[in-house]
């Protein structure tokens, strides 16, 4: 059989170096790779790894390993290519607050992003990585009563709500709260998640004025909530209407109090365009 090259077949990207280990400057695979690329000059169509080194592990973070890789890139004269985290997060990290503080994360630095599927057995293939659960027992593999799991709503929002134009957002000082924004024709919309723990951060929406609004004023923010303890949890209903709150602001700067009490759950606030 002879298969021929035509202008209607796509070119397959090549990736690399596809390691479970994130970019580190002492990882000698990484190091010697990134020798070899130049060396030879075949540098692949993407830069890829793994994100899972753990919940506190600074190096879990994108911010970090986008800034490790940059600098390897740099030592080695090597070009900017996308980025693909072909595996993020652990197990701990899917619940609703993970998901968007990734999702922030990983938009903010523009890669693409893989979610890790920790399940085993018949569930590997069953769940879709847990977004899904069952009614009835999510390890019976025959079972059909299919049911959002707890990050679920989380990426439907960010998909199907989230349109318009992304805006630039920046994490907290102390890289536990992240935020995605967009700006459509009617709304803002911000979606916001700590990095699984509790604690209070401040929230600020500058240039309100960029967006139609005036500099000083009143402005009703709707305020959702997406709740769910572990990364099957049936939740239901799976996105909860906080309500209306109308808040004052000046200098064009408006702040949201961010008031995390449990560990899982993730926020979305909208307003009005």
């Amino acid at each position: 059989m002879i298969y021929r090259a035509d202008a209607a077949f796509k070119s397959v990207q090549i990736s690399g170096p596809t390691l479970a280990a994130p970019p580190s400057t002492t990882n000698t695979w990484w190091t010697n790779w990134l020798k070899a690329v130049a060396s030879n000059n075949v540098i692949p169509d993407q830069y890829a790894y793994h994100l899972e080194y753990g919940l506190t592990n600074p190096n879990n973070d994108p911010q970090n390993s986008n800034a490790t890789l940059n600098s390897l890139l740099s030592t080695y004269k090597l070009p900017q290519r996308q980025i693909n985290v072909n595996e993020y997060g652990v197990k701990e990290e899917q619940v609703p607050s993970g998901a968007a503080w990734w999702i922030a994360r990983l938009e903010r630095y523009r890669m693409i992003g893989l979610r890790g599927n920790w399940a085993s057995g018949t569930e590997l293939h069953d769940l879709m990585a847990n977004l899904l659960t069952k009614r009835s027992n999510p390890a019976a593999y025959t079972a059909t009563d299919y049911a959002p799991a707890a990050e679920f709503p989380v990426y439907a929002y960010y998909n199907l709500n989230m349109t318009g134009n992304r805006v630039a957002t920046t994490g907290s000082t102390d890289r536990n709260l992240d935020a995605y924004a967009t700006v459509g024709k009617d709304k803002v919309r911000i979606l916001v998640g700590a990095h699984v723990m509790t604690g209070t951060w401040t929230l600020e929406i500058d240039s309100m004025s960029s967006v139609g609004l005036p500099a000083s004023g009143t402005v009703k923010v709707q305020t959702y909530a997406f709740p769910g303890t572990a990364a099957i949890t049936n939740v239901a209903p799976a996105t909860l209407n906080q309500g209306v709150v109308s808040h004052s602001y000046s200098n064009n700067v408006l702040s949201l109090a961010v008031n995390q009490k449990d560990t899982a759950t993730a926020y979305a606030f909208e307003f009005a365009v």
